[in-house]
């Protein structure tokens, strides 16, 4: 069962609903929605596995787009903010192309803060070795941007403490008003 032949790029709205409530692909009498192909693909052999390494990196910019539309309280008011000064929709591509864009500069914002964070030393005892990997049993150090702030990020939403230790760090190096400037 190869992947369906579907296309999103001309009604953007269509993949938010078949995203959780599809039956483009039917297993077993049941549609399976878009958002778990990845899952039933992934357990294919031969011919399918082929067709769903053609399929994926469209199907993980489909994902990107729903992840973006799930900031918007509806799908109208996603369409506000992706409406272009003349108040046609933003198309496909360049939707996609301009939500690449932003995770690679949030990314870059991340890495950059880990990397301060730990004063340049991602192997810093407080990262808990979250900044290393194995490669052919041999440990190393992350580098890339996108690598490094993936697991800043996680490291952040499980270790509460250090998360508040970053806020911290924020609010000291704003600049601080004196008491006089309070307001009463």
């Amino acid at each position: 069962m190869p992947p369906p032949a579907v296309r999103f790029s001309t009604d953007i709205s269509a993949l938010f609903r078949e995203w959780h409530h599809s039956t483009y692909l039917v297993v077993n009498g049941r549609g399976i929605p878009v958002k778990f192909w990845g899952d039933v693909y992934k357990k294919c052999t031969g011919q399918n596995s082929k067709a769903w390494a053609l399929r994926k990196v469209q199907w993980g910019q489909w994902k990107f787009i729903v992840e973006e539309r799930s900031r918007f309280a509806s799908d109208d008011a996603f369409w506000m903010a992706w409406t272009d000064t003349n108040g046609q929709r933003v198309g496909y591509t360049k939707l996609c192309d301009t939500l690449q864009r932003q995770r690679v500069a949030r990314d870059a914002r991340d890495a950059a803060t880990a990397r301060s964070f730990f004063n340049g030393n991602l192997d810093h005892p407080d990262a808990q070795g979250i900044f290393r990997y194995a490669k052919s049993g041999v440990s190393k150090l992350m580098s890339k941007d996108v690598d490094v702030a993936r697991k800043w990020r996680e490291l952040l939403a499980v270790n509460g403490a250090l998360a508040q230790r970053l806020e911290g760090s924020r609010d000291s190096s704003l600049p601080q008003r004196p008491p006089s400037s309070l307001p009463a």
